[in-house]
Parts: C-alpha cells; structure tokens; sequence
C-alpha cells in the first residue's frame, strides 16, 4: 500500500492499484537494473519499493522498521523485476 499512497497522493495525474500484484500486471517492464531512475518501481515478488537513486529504494519494510531507506537486494533480496512509471 505504502508506493500506491505515495503515487496516488502526488500531483502527477494518475493512479496505481493498492496489491503489489496489480501494479507488476499493469507497469511497463525492463530488465535492466542498471538502467533504473529514480521513481521506477523496484520489485522483489510480492514486496515493492521506490527507487530513489544511489542504489537505494525507500519501501515499507516491516511493521518494526516502517518506512526506510535501503539499499537494492538488502537481506539478500533478488529483484524479480524494475517498474517504470513514466516513458
């Protein structure tokens, strides 16, 4: 839900499903991590985050944690897929 709110609550005109499985449905796909830009979606199965540049995503990690910055593949997580929003 936490990249739904913060997509759904900008001024950018448009609007993303709540499930992490309706967004990777319905989200222009590419393979190539290293093309990835700040706003692209970054998706580990069933877990979404935001990537932010750097190397670096923000996401909603766990009921503990929150909302946090980390790195890509942290806890040793293999991204499924990169998400762009935006052409």
């Amino acid at each position: 839900g936490f990249v739904s709110y913060v997509y759904n609550n900008s001024n950018l005109g448009f609007k993303l499903p709540r499930s992490s499985q309706s967004i990777f449905n319905n989200i222009k796909t590419f393979e190539l991590e290293q093309d990835a830009r700040p706003g692209d979606l970054i998706c580990y199965g069933s877990h979404i985050g935001i990537y932010i540049g750097n190397n670096k995503l923000v996401h909603a990690m766990d009921e503990e944690h929150g909302i946090t910055v980390s790195r890509i593949g942290y806890n040793g997580k293999t991204i499924t897929t990169v998400r762009r929003i935006f052409g």
